[in-house]
């Protein structure tokens, strides 16, 4: 999960698994994932049902 701006940033239509790796950082543990995802977009989310 990238944020749209750190993409936007490359200047380039398609990247390599290995940017996206560097330019992304350290893997986010499950349990911070919603945060992380949050962060990058922070759209109101849903209750579910």
């Amino acid at each position: 999960m990238l944020p749209r701006p750190a993409v936007a940033a490359l200047g380039t239509d398609s990247v390599s698994l290995s940017t996206v790796r560097a330019i992304a950082g350290p893997p986010v543990p499950f349990a911070a994932l919603n945060d992380r995802i949050r962060s990058a977009d922070p759209r109101p989310g849903t209750n579910g049902g």
